[in-house]
């Protein structure tokens, strides 16, 4: 029976067989050598032409990936769920999101990835994930752009003395459905998974001879969070309000646009420039 059992390259004795060996020994040793390198690199891995071909699958249900898997195309916003880091240290996976929802990636128990337990991948983002037998890690370039800007095709009508709740019909863009032209129009919601946001708001006053001009942006109906104010002048008058970082909880906070004034009576927003923005900073 032959001595040669190794099963992978580790296994392999750099000092076997001796010189002079028997044929039948050099035989047990040119099999051992072929079934460790068929063993470790798998029968798709090195073709005649001597590059790799890597283990591709298409995924459209929630789906634990395997050290077997290589790269994983997702759609349909399912969860790709991590083999476990432990015991798997240099090992590598590939995901990347080909459909339009928002995949998510979840460690292993209690296995955090960069950190956090989950990862997000939205349309068109990919990201290859290495662990060290404890955790896992990315490659992460700066993700794209995600976030809204939304306007008005008619003058907004803000009452003397009253704090108007300001509406938008148009959506100049919108990555994450963070607004709606068909209900509660007057908000900007934060998508499920976003941690930090941004807000701008501008508008065009009406010309009028008095009174002052506040614009304020508000958190799920409450106090406002951040306003500006300015004088009335003789001309048409642009007005912005912008804010800081807010932490924010996905799938539940929403922000508006406030407007008000204490001209004498009715004055408006104009189509000219009523505009509301978020930016999705994480």
């Amino acid at each position: 029976m032959s001595t040669y059992t190794g099963t992978t390259i580790n296994d392999l004795v750099a000092t076997t067989p001796l010189e002079n060996c028997s044929p039948a020994e050099l035989n047990d040793a040119t099999r051992e050598l072929k079934s460790c390198l068929k063993t470790t690199f798998g029968i798709d891995h090195l073709q005649a032409t001597g590059k790799h071909k890597w283990a591709l699958a298409s995924k459209t249900a929630t789906y634990t990936a395997t050290i077997s898997d290589d790269i994983l195309l997702v759609t349909n916003s399912p969860t790709i769920l991590l083999y476990a880091a432990s015991g798997n240290s240099g090992k590598s996976v590939t995901i990347i999101n080909t459909g339009t929802g928002v995949v998510k990636i979840d460690g292993n128990a209690s296995e955090a990835i960069d950190g956090a337990l989950t990862l997000s991948l939205h349309p068109k983002e990919g990201v290859t994930l290495f662990n060290d037998a404890s955790n896992w890690f990315t490659n992460r370039k700066k993700p794209a752009f995600r976030g809204a800007m939304v306007t008005n095709s008619a003058d907004l009508t803000v009452t003397y003395n009253t704090v108007v709740v300001l509406s938008f019909d148009t959506e100049a863009y919108d990555t994450d459905s963070i607004h709606s032209t068909a209900t509660l129009t007057t908000r900007l919601s934060v998508p499920t998974g976003v941690t930090k946001v941004r807000l701008y708001g501008h508008a065009a006053w009406a010309f009028e001879s008095d009174g002052g001009r506040e614009l304020m942006i508000r958190r799920n109906g409450l106090a406002s969070l951040y306003g500006s104010m300015i004088q009335v002048t003789d001309i048409q008058q642009y007005h912005s309000v912008s804010s800081p970082v807010f932490s924010v909880t996905g799938g539940v906070d929403y922000f508006e646009l406030l407007a008000y004034h204490k001209a004498s009576s009715a004055t408006s927003v104009l189509t000219l420039a009523p505009t509301f923005s978020m930016e999705i900073i994480e």
